[in-house]
Parts: structure tokens; sequence; C-alpha cells
């Protein structure tokens, strides 16, 4: 080909492209792109050319229903075994136990951990600390999403998502503010998807604050900042999922502010 006999003639070539690509990829570039790599769901419509979009789309709804029919029928059999005293709800005692069930080592978790799971799952109505079974779904959906994906420790990507943190910790006080918060969100937004960015508005940061800041200052410190990142992971499951019409099998919404 027209590219190989190219390289064949000046070999020294492909040294020089890395060079300019390196160039063109500045340490900041490479820490974004790996925690997006964290926040981009099994979800991607609209690919470049209409016949693959439209295929990929059906395939991505039967990927997400499957995994809602899934999760439903989990979150049924756990709040089954932990409703131990057969009310229909369950409380945030009950809800730490699934999630000391749930985690690998079998440790309880923390007190900020399960601050953070009841604020993904708990409703805008009174009582906030009971859940019923779709609220305990959704619920056992952020622990195992951050268990996987964003816990201290665990987390694949933790040396970036760090970094980050420092990136936008701008001020150098160990917490991101508002401003710095939608900020870094605007930024992982760019380029995690083929399709234009989704716009991140005051209300989305205000419901992040709302699900990560446990402390409530205002701000999320370095430990928050694990789970702002799996609150935001969240929303955008859900919103992708809405891109492409997908079923999420019932009709409450996941993020709700509270």
């Amino acid at each position: 080909s027209c590219s190989s006999s190219s390289t064949n003639a000046n070999p020294n070539l492909q040294v020089i492209y890395q060079e300019l690509y390196s160039s063109m990829t500045t340490p900041d570039d490479i820490t974004l792109e790996e925690v997006r790599k964290a926040l981009r769901p099994d979800v991607r419509p609209n690919k470049e050319g209409e016949r693959w979009a439209k295929k990929y789309t059906i395939e991505a709804r039967k990927r997400a229903s499957q995994r809602h029919t899934e999760l439903q029928e989990k979150a049924a059999q756990l709040f089954l075994k932990h409703d131990t005293d057969r009310s229909g709800k369950v409380d945030r005692s009950q809800v730490t136990a699934m999630m000391k069930e749930l985690s690998k080592d079998g440790k309880d978790p923390a007190d900020n951990e399960v601050e953070f799971v009841m604020r993904m799952a708990r409703s805008p109505k009174p009582p906030k600390d009971a859940l019923g079974v779709r609220q305990f779904a959704t619920a056992i959906e952020a622990w195992e999403c951050y268990l996987s994906e964003f816990k201290p420790g665990a987390a694949a990507g933790e040396e970036y998502m760090q970094k980050l943190f420092d990136l936008y910790d701008t001020d150098k006080t160990e917490n991101l503010d508002f401003d710095q918060l939608k900020d870094l969100m605007s930024a992982l937004e760019e380029g995690r998807t083929k399709r234009a960015p989704r716009v991140v508005t005051d209300i989305d940061v205000e419901w992040l604050m709302s699900k990560a800041d446990i402390i409530g200052d205002g701000q999320v410190n370095r430990t928050e900042f694990h789970l702002a990142l799996c609150a935001w992971y969240q929303m955008l499951v859900q919103f992708d999922e809405e891109v492409i019409g997908a079923d999420r099998g019932d009709k409450e919404q996941c993020c709700v502010v509270s």
C-alpha cells in the first residue's frame, strides 16, 4: 500500500508521527481521557453512519433492557432477604446489611458510603430513610457501580482520578467548589461519546453536590470526589439510555434531587 511503501522509504517516519502525537497530547489530556473511560456506560448511540447507528442503538436497547431486568430480579431477592420485619420498606440498617453482603471483603461500609447510597436511592418524599423495592434497586445499582469502578483502593483508574482532582483544585484547598466541579464535569463530558457533549448545567452540579457533599460544606473533598464520580456515572447511564429510548423497566427516575 501507499502507506507501507512510504514508511519503508523513511524508517523514521513512524517516530516522527509518534513525537508529533505526543506533542499534541498533554498529560492533562491523558488524565481526562483515562477518567472518561470510567464514565462511559455500555451505551453508544449516534455512531457515524445511519445504518450502523440504528443497528447499534437496537443492540444497546437490548443490553439496557437485560441489565434492568437482571437488576430488578436481584433487587427483589435481596429485598425479601433484608426486609426482615416484612414492612415493605428497608431502613438504613437494612441497606447497610445489603451493602456489606455485596462487598467482596465482607466488611461494613463506611458511614459516608452508606449516606451516599441512601441519597442516591431515597425519595424526596418522607420517610426518606425507608426504601421501597424500586429505590432499593437504585441503591444496589449505585453501590455495585461504586465498588467496581470508583471505590478508593479498588478503582482501576484511581491514579488518574487523583490527578484530575489536583488539576481542578486550582486553589489547592483539597476541595472542589461549585465552579471547579462544573468545569471538571464539563471537561469530562467533552469527547465522552461520539455525539455532541451533554451541556452541564448548574442544576446538574447542584444535583451532584446533593449526593456527594456528605459533610455539607458546599464543596467536594478528595474522598467525596469518588462518590461524585460514581453519582455522575449513574446520571450519565440514565441520560444515555434516554437518548436511545431504552426502557428502564419502571417509571421512576433513579436520579432525583432531594
